[in-house]
């Protein structure tokens, strides 16, 4: 159970710091534009369970990586 919980509060703690891209949309457009090309609004309309299964794996992608520094 504690690991369960301390997992959660890693993804909370990356998605908090995540939040803060919205402060800078060019970064964002470009984090976007490089995932997605061009055409990214289109295709996050389309395809929003894709992208939440994307975002997902992102962050685990980001807790793995914080653990081998």
């Amino acid at each position: 159970m504690k690991i369960l919980n301390k997992e959660r509060m890693r993804k909370i703690k990356v998605i908090l710091q995540i939040s803060k891209w919205l402060l800078y949309p060019r970064y964002l457009h470009l984090r976007l534009y490089t995932m997605y090309g061009t055409q990214y609004l289109f295709y996050l309309i389309k395809h929003p369970l894709l992208f939440i299964n994307d975002i997902n794996r992102y962050i685990e992608w980001c807790i793995m990586i914080d653990r081998h520094k």
